[in-house]
């Protein structure tokens, strides 16, 4: 039996975006759980749970999609415009 086969299913469950913003953090969440390798699964699972704070911000279901996109404005890969309907 594999043991992070617990640890898999919240692992992808918060990739809201998150995986666009640090998607290194993801994959080798990914990996370490192809290698079973539970202590890092777990690590990184607590970081990446950690991250879902940032969508908690304003008050609409479009606040993912904000937040994504401002992320990725901070990191440089885009503008922070965002197309019609939403609205900074």
């Amino acid at each position: 039996m594999n043991p992070v086969n617990g640890i898999i299913p919240p692992l992808v469950t918060p990739l809201h975006g998150g995986a666009n913003i640090f998607p290194e953090l993801f994959t080798n969440a990914f990996r370490a759980a192809k290698q079973n390798d539970a202590d890092t699964v777990v690590s990184l699972q607590s970081t990446i749970e950690s991250l879902q704070r940032i969508y908690e911000i304003g008050k609409y279901a479009s606040g993912h999609i904000k937040v994504t996109k401002n992320a990725l404005a901070i990191l440089g890969i885009c503008d922070d415009v965002m197309a019609e309907p939403f609205h900074n």
